[in-house]
């Protein structure tokens, strides 16, 4: 999914006014062109496609919606539109193209414009498009350009929202408006700051912005405002030859130092918690967790414990520990069983949907090894349903070993592993120790060159 969409599906789910539930929407058109391969998302944030007729027209209804709700229509071409739906009320949406061919999209009935509004809103970004190899002067040109577009949408969304009905319906919208505006244009300058190679707590203007951020307001932080505020009170420059522990280190350094607010603060730990103990990147974990240790609530770090405590117990060269699994017949197996091969695991479940992803790449490498006694595919399923796994590989007929962990197993192989989230590959050598307990996936592009590189 691309940032645009993911900060269209943000807001929709921002606006704190609009309970999830719906009821009507018509989508019609006469060019169905227009909506081919599109992608509706309901007010339960499901991913569908509309039922267009012979007409071109299209109807959603949700009987269960008690007040206003969101769906967004994204088309083909990029081209979204949010609507607003409510019980016994219809909104519609009409779609056709100019003598440009552009989309343009008519919106009418109830909450019209309210949907104009959320709307517009998808298209309230900052145009950066620029890059490194772009010289300075052209940066600072598209960047005063891309400021000057990024005003005027703003002044239409002020206009758009002071035209809603609802007086609560206004304040809340143009307060969502105005922290948009500051973070879009933060990540204006912070760009063409990273591009000209300017530490962004060297420009006045960044500095001047941040300094309207309330690091302890819990809408700065749903507006990612407390990331800018943080990084323009990082204690260096955050650089691209800094190392992870040091960059960890400096953010939960500055997250102690300025925010109080004890639930943004722990859900800001927490996060950089995750994103260290679960990057490949390698890294100082002990100078990392000792800080930690230091500056964070208990709780938090006794969920994070067993990880970091997998992390050092399942380095390169160490004995891995003997985990055991099960067949399809209810067989128990041994990792020991296969001592002697160089041995890739597949970590999976069948709800996982990046996990389905990887599958056919490691189908097209497993065929592509097939014959070489010196390798071992198999793939452990931290299902909890054993019905909706053996369906899975029943239907799969999946040409290499499969296994499922029970309960105690899944447990046992999460906290041995540090396993964090899945799909999780690992990569024991033919003598029992571990290569990697944090492996290559098969979607890499690389991931011949490494096997290889192991197998030898």
């Amino acid at each position: 999914m691309n940032t645009k969409l993911k900060s269209i599906l943000a807001f929709t789910g921002m606006m704190m006014i609009l309970p999830v539930n719906a009821q009507q929407i018509i989508v019609e058109t006469a060019d169905t062109t227009i909506t081919s391969n599109h992608l509706f998302t309901t007010p339960n944030g499901e991913y569908t496609q509309l039922a267009f007729n012979a007409k071109g027209v299209a109807t959603y209804s949700c009987n269960t919606i008690k007040d206003k709700a969101n769906t967004t229509l994204i088309l083909q071409d990029g081209t979204m539109y949010v609507m607003v739906c409510e019980p016994k009320k219809t909104q519609k949406l009409k779609l056709e193209r100019n003598k440009t061919g552009k989309v343009i999209g008519k919106l009418s009935g109830a909450n019209a414009d309210m949907a104009e509004l959320f709307t517009e809103y998808t298209k309230f970004s900052p145009e950066m498009d620029y890059n490194e190899k772009t010289s300075p002067a052209d940066i600072k040109k598209k960047s005063t350009e891309a400021s000057n577009k990024l005003d005027e949408q703003y002044k239409r969304l002020v206009i758009l929202a002071k035209k809603l009905k609802n007086k609560e319906d206004v304040e809340q919208n143009l307060v969502d408006i105005e922290k948009a505006y500051l973070k879009n244009r933060l990540s204006l300058l912070e760009n063409e700051d990273y591009l000209t190679h300017r530490d962004p707590r060297e420009d006045n203007r960044v500095m001047q912005l941040v300094a309207e951020i309330d690091p302890n307001d819990t809408l700065s932080l749903s507006n990612d405002l407390i990331t800018s505020f943080i990084y323009a009170h990082f204690p260096e420059r955050i650089t691209k030859d800094m190392s992870a522990e040091n960059y960890g280190i400096g953010y939960i350094n500055t997250v102690d130092k300025y925010v109080t607010n004890k639930e943004i603060r722990d859900l800001l730990m927490e996060g950089i918690i995750n994103n260290m103990l679960g990057t490949t990147t390698p890294f100082n974990i002990d100078a990392f967790w000792q800080v930690v240790k230091e500056k964070v609530d208990p709780s938090i770090i006794e969920r994070f414990q067993y990880i970091v405590d997998a992390k050092k117990n399942t380095k390169a060269g160490m004995k891995c520990p003997d985990i055991t699994f099960s067949d399809a017949e209810g067989n128990k197996h041994h990792l020991s069983e296969f001592k002697g091969k160089l041995v890739y695991i597949d970590l999976w479940a069948t709800w996982c949907g990046p996990c389905a992803m990887e599958i056919p790449k490691l189908a097209k490498h497993i065929e592509e090894y097939q014959g070489n006694n010196k390798v071992e595919f198999i793939s452990i399923s931290l299902d909890e349903n054993m019905k909706a796994w053996k369906n899975r590989i029943a239907k799969e007929k999946f040409q290499w070993p499969q296994f499922i962990a029970n309960a105690e197993e899944n447990k046992m192989i999460s906290k041995t592993f540090g396993v964090m989230s899945i799909p999780r590959f690992l990569l024991i050598n033919a003598d029992g120790t571990i290569n990697d307990a944090d492996a290559f996936r098969p979607s890499d592009e690389k991931f011949k060159e490494k096997l290889d590189a192991a197998l030898q």
